[in-house]
């Protein structure tokens, strides 16, 4: 799996987690050690062998929090 930020490009993590094939869903815990910063992410999949080929991705957004004047 590869978590990037695209806004300022950024790889935030990349390595190999266990999926059940077939499966709906599929968690992946990122445990940072800061908050993501504002912006656009994508995740994608890739399979697990010498060809790397993608399987799915998706892209989301991280917005700033409202300040406590909002």
């Amino acid at each position: 799996m590869k978590w990037t930020r695209l806004d300022d490009p950024e790889v935030v993590l990349f390595r190999t987690f266990p999926i059940r094939p077939g499966a709906r869903y599929s968690e992946i815990p990122l445990e940072a050690d800061r908050a993501l910063p504002p912006g656009r992410y994508k995740v994608a999949f890739y399979s697990a062998d010498e060809a790397m080929e993608p399987v799915a991705s998706g892209r989301y957004s991280v917005v700033a929090p409202a300040s406590e004047a909002d």
